[in-house]
């Protein structure tokens, strides 16, 4: 059974070999590339090891082109649902529930390749990895206003903070400082 790439839709996907003899189906146009995850576990449980990080390639450090659009799954034709797998990375993995079918942008997949080495691919596209993702992002976020913030001061308070977190009188500490300055007005 050929199907037609979800992003070109014009050319036939045809099989490939990522890391260690993955078996995936590659888009000769795009470069693109659709993995079946249950193909991934099979494979996993023939490699229960760990395998090896790759060795990257310069190219693997490009900005990747990332679809915007929804894609459609080549086998059932159904929409794929996006994930992030990182949270440095703004692209997204295209799945389809439906079929455990994930497609990946030229390029995508060297940025998950060692997830998908040490058997944590199937997990990015769990509800706790997504909102693991969330929480950095909104930390991440919190972190940027406390500095534009707090300017010049920042650093010296990020300190401050630190040596708290772990101090036994932390909340004491706290306390008299918050204390402190309400007292004076």
């Amino acid at each position: 059974m050929s199907c037609a790439c979800p992003l070109c839709q014009k050319t036939d996907l045809t099989p490939v070999k990522l890391s260690y003899d993955l078996p995936a189906l590659g888009c000769m146009s795009c470069g693109g590339v659709l993995l079946s995850l249950i193909l991934y576990s099979d494979w996993r449980e023939r490699h229960p090891n760990e395998l090896p990080p790759t060795t990257r390639s310069e190219g693997s450090n490009l900005q990747i082109e990332d679809t915007k659009n929804a894609l459609l799954c080549p086998k059932c034709r159904g929409l794929m649902t996006k994930y992030r797998a990182t949270a440095e990375a703004r692209n997204v993995l295209d799945l389809c529930a439906h079929c455990d079918e994930v497609w990946f942008d030229r390029g995508e997949w060297s940025q998950v390749e060692d997830l998908a080495l040490s058997g944590q691919l199937s997990k990015v596209f769990s509800d706790r990895w997504q909102n693991d993702l969330r929480k950095a992002d909104v930390a991440k976020r919190a972190e940027q206003r406390y500095r534009d913030q707090l300017g010049d001061v920042f650093e010296e308070m990020s300190a401050l903070r630190d040596r708290l977190k772990d101090h036994p009188k932390a909340k004491e500490i706290l306390a008299y400082l918050y204390t402190s300055q309400t007292m004076r007005r």
